[in-house]
């Protein structure tokens, strides 16, 4: 029974620690899941904005292009590196952030569910081609959103962000 109760403080111990340290539960330096979306997205520009050497005047132009190629490469499941940053990859959306969804998120979701629900062969062929259809044209967008992003850097920045998987 002593030993019970050890074990217990001992994991009570262990779990407030590492919750204080920010370990655990996968919620590290950068916020992990359950952290402030916001908090983990300014993070992850800042990372961005250190990582290309820009300056805040130049940031200040770059930023909503990068953020742009950012989000349509996750919309497209190309995704980026942020390990390259000292990040894990961003969490992705979840059926309660439905109204936020890009059209190819929509229809990913609505073919996953679909899979996972066992609907049939036309029902999964019709959802397959609106998710591969949605898809394409989140790419087309990601590639003129890279592209503009390309003509406001520097060499060495374009590298970083080729690097980071921003940039082709």
């Amino acid at each position: 029974m002593a030993i019970m109760a050890v074990v217990v403080v001992v994991g009570v111990w262990v779990g407030g620690a590492l919750s204080q340290q920010g370990g655990g539960g996968g919620q590290g330096q950068w916020g992990g899941r359950g952290g402030d979306p916001a908090q983990r997205r300014q993070r992850l520009m800042d990372g961005i904005k250190d990582r290309i050497g820009a300056s805040d005047a130049e940031w200040e132009a770059l930023q909503p292009k990068v953020s742009k190629v950012y989000d349509l490469a996750q919309e497209s499941g190309i995704g980026v590196n942020t390990r390259a940053l000292g990040r894990r990859r961003p969490q992705q959306p979840t059926a309660g952030d439905a109204e936020d969804l890009s059209a190819a998120s929509r229809t990913k979701q609505t073919l996953e569910q679909a899979l996972s629900e066992g609907s049939g062969d036309e029902d999964v062929t019709a959802k397959l081609a609106a998710y591969r259809k949605a898809r394409d044209a989140t790419r087309k967008e990601l590639a003129a959103a890279r592209a503009a992003l390309k003509a406001g850097v520097s060499v060495t920045q374009e590298a970083q962000l080729v690097l980071l998987g921003l940039l082709d």
